[in-house]
């Protein structure tokens, strides 16, 4: 039977890896978010002006 300090022990080792890809990955999707929108909102306001 598994202890409760031994699920959470195993939890932690496992998040310690994946936690610090996982926030890569989150800023990289932020960055990629908001150069898209950046763009389309650039293209909107360059097709409106003219």
């Amino acid at each position: 039977m598994e202890t409760r300090e031994n699920r959470e022990k195993t939890r932690d080792e496992h998040e310690k890896d994946p936690e610090i890809g996982n926030v890569c990955f989150h800023e990289i999707g932020v960055l990629i978010r908001n150069v898209y929108f950046g763009s389309v909102v650039y293209i909107l306001i360059r097709q409106f002006t003219n």
